[in-house]
């Protein structure tokens, strides 16, 4: 451990092997700082740390199987000499679909004020957590390479905005789905929720499944198409129609069709209005559909239009 120390003179760690956690504790580098071909088999965190020159990071590992060493940044100082580099960092991760890295290594560069700079150069690791910092002046976070899923959605929406500043649009939205999703998984565990995160938990909900906050135009027609055909179901299963037994499927397609049109009401016209209590339920799951097929609409033009978002 290393506490309340300030190193004056430039500081390398070449070849390391740390089996122990090691932690950097209120501690200042006035000169440059370069951990290479550094294993940790535990936790490297640096807590309250002021860099005041170059600090590399470059062919960092970890040998353990069960447990993935994790380099933690909490507090720390990047002024506007700051340079912070991770090079070369690579954990062999295995990644699913979404891009996740099955193994739990992380960086974590938290409540930090990020004046100085920091590049992600050729890094494939479990997850990144950013939450709490920003950037402000003229500090500069560049990825080249860079693979690492947000640990949170304040990562997320962090790294989202920093793509928007670099004017990439694509990696904008993906994050601003990441954002999304995440932020739903997290209302979902919290306890005690009011009835306004109710609200936004479902409305995200309803987003996922709908386009995939805006990333997916043949989401959006499946989901319009299946609810719209539920509600469809639904409503004639009311009992409203006399005639319901001598539905062919030529005609269940034709009104289903026309039921998709949102501005199509023949359907009303043809029920038995004598008998209340069905229409109303007939009335409910007939609006229902519509508005769902309505709101399906609209998320394919969204889907349709994600390019021209900016990920806001």
């Amino acid at each position: 451990m290393f506490y309340r120390t300030i190193f004056k003179d430039n500081v390398k760690f070449s070849g390391s092997i740390f089996n122990d956690a090691v932690f950097f504790d209120h501690v200042t580098f006035n000169k440059t700082v370069i951990f290479f071909s550094t294993t940790f088999k535990n936790k490297c965190n640096f807590f309250r740390v002021t860099f005041n020159n170059l600090s590399l990071f470059q062919l960092i590992k970890s040998d353990i199987l069960i447990f993935i060493g994790s380099i933690f940044f909490d507090r720390i100082k990047l002024n506007n000499k700051s340079h912070l580099h991770f090079l070369s960092i690579n954990e062999n991760c295995f990644y699913d679909k979404t891009n996740k890295c099955y193994k739990k290594s992380k960086i974590n560069i938290r409540n930090t004020i990020i004046k100085g700079r920091i590049e992600f150069d050729n890094i494939k690791i479990g997850e990144i957590d950013l939450k709490g910092s920003d950037i402000i002046g003229g500090g500069v976070v560049n990825r080249i390479n860079f693979k690492a899923y947000p640990a949170n959605w304040q990562t997320a929406s962090f790294l989202k905005h920093e793509a928007i500043v670099r004017d990439n649009t694509i990696e904008a939205l993906e994050y601003k789905a990441i954002e999304k999703d995440l932020h739903r998984k997290e209302l979902l565990i919290k306890p005690n929720k009011n009835i306004q995160e109710w609200g936004e938990y479902l409305s995200l909900l309803i987003s996922k499944l709908s386009n995939n906050h805006g990333q997916s135009w043949i989401q959006a027609v499946i989901f319009t198409l299946l609810s719209g055909l539920l509600f469809f179901i639904l409503s004639i299963a009311t009992g409203v129609f006399d005639n319901i037994k001598d539905l062919t499927m030529s005609d269940f397609f034709i009104n289903y069709v026309k039921y998709l049109i949102p501005t199509n009401f023949e359907l009303i016209k043809c029920i038995d209005k004598s008998r209340t209590s069905t229409t109303i339920l007939f009335l409910i799951f007939y609006i229902l559909g519509k508005i769902s097929i309505g709101y399906g609409i609209v998320e394919v033009v969204q889907a349709f239009r994600k390019f021209n978002t900016k990920g806001n």
